[in-house]
């Protein structure tokens, strides 16, 4: 029997030239979906799993964002390399603090070094 899950991501792709996945290519997507459930997927899990570009892997989890299998969240970045420690996540981009970062002797904006991180969100 077909999982939910595939089903929804065959509805979702099949009409995006992109994503034209073989059967094995899709299972591998929803396993890799399954397994990282109510947590934040690495770009880089998509891409090498999938054999994708970087950018065709984040052009993927901005599709799975708009139908509702992952969620943008983010996270603040420090420039300094060594000290990247925050490991806070914001759901919503208001929730971010206006205060200085205080990672490094540069004391940026939090608000103004932030990337984008996916949730997924399979409701299985």
């Amino acid at each position: 029997m077909l999982s939910n899950l595939l089903i929804k991501l065959t509805t979702i792709l099949k009409n995006d030239d992109k994503f034209k996945f073989n059967n094995d290519k899709l299972n591998l997507l929803v396993k890799i979906l399954s397994l990282y459930n109510n947590q934040i997927i690495d770009i880089d899990v998509i891409k090498d799993n999938l054999n994708l570009s970087y950018d065709t892997a984040n052009e993927l989890l901005l599709l799975l964002a708009r139908n509702e299998v992952v969620k943008i969240n983010y996270k603040v970045w420090c420039d300094n390399p060594n000290n990247n420690s925050d490991k806070t996540i914001y759901e919503n981009i208001y929730d971010v603090p206006m205060d200085e970062c205080d990672m490094c002797d540069k004391k940026c904006k939090k608000l103004s070094n932030i990337y984008i991180v996916y949730r997924v969100i399979v409701n299985e």
